[in-house]
């Protein structure tokens, strides 16, 4: 399965997995279904920026995971999974102190780098090799079982870093009780 898509459900067929546009499409010829109040993802001021880090997140991230696990050569690999770690810390680094990747509130580029981080230790890390085994500590190179998603709705404490979450937008309300998780935020 491919993420994220448009799928045409009665079809059972996917329309399309071009993320970008997706999201693009999503945010500005989709407005009509949009909530009042709904946060810009794509502020005209931040596009520059926007676009920066969206370029390297995919090129090196959302891609790069992919070319590691379909790397035909070992040369390949290495360049892949060098690039893949040095965008990780680049963009952990950027993260440290900051909520959003752009600006004071999530943006495209937040959008864009989510559906790979949210994959990473569930698929990428041991199916596409995307992972950094310490043989000085793990000889063997075991792949431990995992993820461990039992923190997924422990509270981040990332609003202490500041920033607007919806922008100029307003928030929404609670989610509705079919789509509340038991024992999470909004129970």
């Amino acid at each position: 399965m491919t993420v994220p898509a448009i799928v045409d459900i009665p079809a059972g067929a996917v329309v399309t997995a071009d993320y970008r546009n997706i999201t693009l499409d999503l945010e500005h010829q989709w407005t009509a279904h949009h909530r009042t109040g709904a946060p810009d993802l794509y502020p005209d001021r931040l596009r520059d920026e926007i676009e920066e880090i969206s370029a390297g997140v995919y090129e090196d991230l959302n891609n790069g995971v992919y070319k590691c696990g379909f790397a035909r050569t070992q040369e390949a690999y290495d360049e892949a999974y060098g690039k893949l770690f040095a965008r990780l810390d680049a963009l952990s680094e950027r993260l440290a102190g900051r909520r959003y990747l752009v600006g004071d509130t999530i943006t495209e580029a937040d959008v864009r780098l989510w559906p790979t981080l949210v994959r990473f230790d569930a698929v990428y890390h041991g199916h596409f090799k995307c992972n950094r085994v310490h043989t000085s500590i793990n000889p063997s190179r075991i792949v431990p079982d995992g993820p461990d998603e039992s923190g997924w709705l422990t509270p981040h404490h990332r609003e202490e870093l500041g920033g607007r979450p919806f922008g100029d937008g307003t928030p929404p309300g609670p989610p509705p009780p079919v789509e509340r998780v038991a024992g999470g935020p909004g129970r």
